[in-house]
């Protein structure tokens, strides 16, 4: 147990690099992952499955404890982020196929990843898993409509295909991983802690998956989307920073709000443009999941070198 602890302790500081070195790859080889993008919905349901497996009702009950920052961060996740997302392809100009897949980033909920960053940033881990499951669960209703609303201009949009969608790739397999660990879970304690290892692998699959089958639009739009994504990313960042430091919340709670809402689900984001839109849409997933990993890491590394600072100081 020891031993998964410490590989799985290490892959997840190595994850930026790791996301970085696989997207290279998937680029300048689409062949040694193209077949990735054919399980993205079966690695997305790996990571959910996993997601769920590892919940327990004290994560529920941070919702009551903290109730002002849980709704502070699912406010601004399905508020500002969609938002900031339309005005984005608006400011760069994105043609349509671009422009949806920068918009379904924005209406996805945070990424399984920001626990992991919420936890290097010495942030509140805790209320960040919570703040992801409550966004996660009431995706398959809110996303569809946000991208119907932003969306729904320049592309078909069908509502009930995306929420079919996304209750096979996410409601299911988070409910059947929570009834398991209801039922058996303290059997299965060696499998619970190798999963955050298999999701961090997932990840890393989906993102190389689009990648390599986008190869020619990078190449073509390459700049343009991953610069987009990079404001993107950034401004839920800082947004969310300042508005929890606005809020008075603590330095921990911060540190979990930005994450949280800076980093969607990419993975996520780029399966329902593979299922639903064309496969260009998908790359928006793959530039959001390479950046938000690299400046949630930055991110993470500037908040704990700050309080390591003050330590000496005092």
């Amino acid at each position: 147990m020891e031993i998964i602890k410490k590989i799985c302790n290490g892959f997840n500081k190595l994850l930026p690099v790791l996301v970085l070195a696989v997207c290279v790859l998937a680029f300048f080889v689409p062949s040694s992952l193209t077949w990735a993008s054919a399980k993205t919905t079966l690695l997305l349901q790996i990571i959910m499955f996993g997601m769920g497996l590892l919940l327990t009702g004290n994560d529920f009950v941070m919702v009551f404890k903290r109730p002002g920052a849980v709704i502070l961060v699912e406010v601004v996740q399905f508020v500002w982020m969609p938002l900031s997302a339309f005005l984005w392809t608006k400011i760069f100009g994105l043609e349509a196929g671009l422009a949806v897949g920068v918009i379904l980033v924005g209406c996805c909920p945070g990424g399984t990843a920001s626990n992991v960053m919420t936890y290097v940033a010495k942030g509140d881990v805790p209320l960040s898993v919570t703040c992801t499951t409550i966004s996660t669960l009431v995706a398959p209703v809110l996303t569809p409509l946000l991208v119907k609303l932003y969306a729904g201009a320049v592309v078909e949009v069908s509502l009930y295909s995306m929420f079919m969608s996304i209750v096979k790739v996410v409601l299911v397999p988070i409910v059947l991983g929570i009834v398991i660990n209801l039922l058996i879970g303290k059997y299965i304690n060696p499998i619970k802690s190798v999963m955050p290892l298999i999701s961090g692998i997932g990840v890393l699959l989906v993102l190389g998956g689009v990648v390599a089958v986008n190869h020619n639009n990078i190449v073509t739009s390459g700049v343009l989307i991953f610069a987009c994504c990079l404001c993107q990313n950034v401004g839920g960042l800082v947004v969310g920073h300042f508005l929890a430091k606005l809020f008075k919340f603590t330095k921990p709670q911060q540190r979990a709000c930005a994450i949280e809402i800076g980093m969607q689900n990419a993975g996520l984001a780029s399966n329902l443009a593979m299922a639903n839109f064309e496969p260009i849409s998908a790359l928006a997933g793959a530039a959001f999941g390479l950046w938000h990993n690299f400046t949630g890491a930055l991110y993470a590394r500037i908040v704990s070198a700050k309080d390591d600072k003050e330590a000496a100081v005092n």
